[in-house]
């Protein structure tokens, strides 16, 4: 057999002489021993050392062998310390009785060296494999924490010892890094690995050792905190996690921000089911990702209506895909001098048979969230490709430009750029047809894919238009190194034009920008002749919003071209 790392014995034996040879016996082989003279002492010093085997005596004063043994056995501290009983017994249903408690083996009185330390080497072996295989079992391989399975069963024992005992309070948080699938596409996965190691390291340093910490998966990770019965606490914990992460983690020459979206359930919700407490804890941490001020939820039985209408919704979105829910509406930008329509802003619109029309505000961000928003985004702009080629059969003198809106997660594809260029020309359509409308953010994330496929779109002349301008000046840096044609003023600061004059100054100094870096300006949300009067009179070219129409299918938008220019005035309100 191969050598193996000599271990502590305790040895139980109420008599001095065995005591003695097998003390002898043992360390002479290298092993450290430590004896007890009955179970009582046994069991007490087992709590504070354990050892790697214990020998055990049979025949004691107090309780006996078989009664220490069954104790050892049902205590989960000790229960996999493997257990050889010393006795002089020889009828057979002693032997059973003691396999049965779960020893591994007895060793017959009187004692032969080399039977012992065969025997001892031989069940130190095979428990140190048995302890390499669980680690493996129920450890994860990367972060060396718990894993999923072992997270589980050590659940599923805090539930049943809460449900025995109302007091033995339990909860359970749900982490999961915010944007990791982007760090992991854009540093590469050795460096997203490194960085979830880094992240488990910091969060062992701000939970109790008596808590079970473990990675689900992927970027997932929970915490099981035993004894408590307060919400409060579980919210505390959480708190320190968050404030945890307030400094990057330094991952090689990477300085990573990283933000932690937590969801946390407790016992007082009454579960059964291992599995129900981890989906609870798994949708509050879904609930928290959406909110920006708040990232940590407690779950509560009344948002079960929320997950079940999520799923649904999530479903629909799959089967929309294939079956043909969704639709282009097209809302008119528009030339404010003239009141001619200069193009459209494309709208994606879904209409489920049941429910009727779905709001994008629903929609969209499920869309995101499952990846489904980039099969929706070449579905809108093949359709929008396909319209535009009819306008301009219908409507030969009319110059019109499409605005495409373009997710953050659509241009984490690294075909982006090459796809738009080869559906344009498949279909015989020049790029200055159409315009791509980013949010700021997505100048801001500074990613490499995402920043390589804008500079893709600037070689081949795409032009950009920044939706939602003026909500973070922090891009106008920036704005000089992508071929951006258009800012679009936030609806925000419309609405408020002529009462505010912050947001009248914030106008004028968009519009002066524009102007001195030669960029085309839309105004949105117009909505009342004053607003578009008070625009016009600050140079602002173009504009959108129901003061000239609501988005359109498309029907109703080949009505409206042809209305506006057989006419100059400006169309009535819609409603």
């Amino acid at each position: 057999m191969s050598t193996i790392t000599n271990g502590l014995i305790l040895i139980v034996d109420d008599t001095p002489t065995n005591l003695d040879v097998m003390s002898e016996t043992l360390t002479g082989a290298g092993f450290e021993v430590a004896i007890a003279l009955d179970g009582e002492r046994a069991i007490k010093q087992v709590q504070k050392i354990k050892p790697d085997l214990i020998l055990l005596d049979v025949r004691m004063p107090g309780i006996d062998g078989f009664e220490t043994c069954q104790y050892l056995k049902t205590d989960p501290n000790t229960q996999h310390i493997p257990v050889i009983f010393m006795t002089a017994l020889s009828d057979i249903n002693s032997k059973v009785k003691a396999l049965e408690l779960g020893a591994v083996d007895y060793i017959t009185k009187p004692f032969q060296e080399r039977e012992v330390l065969a025997r001892v080497r031989t069940h130190l072996q095979l428990h140190q494999a048995q302890e390499r295989l669980k680690h493996f079992a129920f450890n994860d391989s990367l972060t060396s924490l718990a894993n999923r399975s072992w997270f589980m069963h050590m659940l599923e024992q805090v539930i049943a010892n809460h449900n025995r005992n109302l007091e033995q309070g339990y909860a359970v948080l749900f982490m999961d890094l915010n944007r990791f699938k982007t760090i992991n596409d854009t540093l590469g996965h050795e460096i997203g690995d490194r960085l979830l190691c880094c992240f488990a390291n910091r969060l062992k340093t701000v939970i109790r050792s008596t808590d079970t910490l473990a990675r689900l998966g992927g970027d997932e990770f929970a915490l099981l905190v035993s004894s408590t019965t307060s919400d409060s606490k579980a919210i505390d914990i959480a708190q320190r996690i968050q404030d945890a992460f307030t400094e990057p983690l330094q991952v090689d020459n990477h300085q990573i921000p990283v933000m932690v979206s937590i969801g946390i359930t407790t016992s007082a919700v009454g579960y059964k089911d291992a599995n129900h407490v981890l989906r609870d804890a798994d949708f509050a941490m879904y609930l928290a990702k959406t909110r920006e001020d708040k990232r940590y939820i407690l779950f509560e039985p009344s948002m079960q209506a929320i997950i079940a209408e999520r799923l649904q919704l999530e479903t629909n979105l799959r089967q929309a895909l294939y079956q043909g829910h969704f639709c282009n509406y097209y809302q008119p930008i528009v030339n404010l001098s003239t009141g001619h329509p200069v193009g459209f802003e494309v709208l994606a619109r879904l209409h489920n048979p049941e429910q009727g029309w779905i709001s994008p505000e629903k929609f969209i961000p499920v869309a995101e969230e499952t990846g489904l928003i980039n099969p929706l985004g070449w579905w809108v702009f093949d359709e929008a490709c396909r319209q535009l080629k009819q306008w301009q059969k219908q409507f030969l003198d009319i110059p019109l430009v499409l605005n495409i809106n373009v997710s953050p997660i659509q241009l984490k594809q690294s075909n982006f750029a090459n796809r738009i260029r080869e559906t344009l020309k498949k279909v015989n359509l020049e790029v200055h047809h159409f315009k791509l409308e980013i949010t700021e953010s997505s100048l801001l994330e500074n990613f490499p894919v995402q920043t390589e496929q804008l500079f893709k779109l600037s070689s081949i002349q795409i032009p950009l238009c920044i939706d939602d301008f003026g909500t973070g000046f922090s891009s106008l840096s920036r704005l000089h190194e992508f071929p951006i044609a258009t800012l679009k003023i936030d609806r925000s600061f419309i609405h408020q034009i002529t009462t505010s004059p912050k947001h009248s100054s914030t106008v004028q100094m968009i519009l002066a920008l524009a102007k001195a870096l030669d960029i085309d300006v839309v105004a949105e949300g117009i909505e009342t002749m004053e607003q578009l009067e008070f625009l016009r009179d600050l140079g602002c070219e173009f504009g959108q919003g129901y003061f000239f129409s609501q988005p359109l299918d498309s029907g109703d938008a080949s009505a409206y071209i042809k209305r506006l220019y057989q006419k100059s005035t400006y169309p009535q309100p819609s409603c």
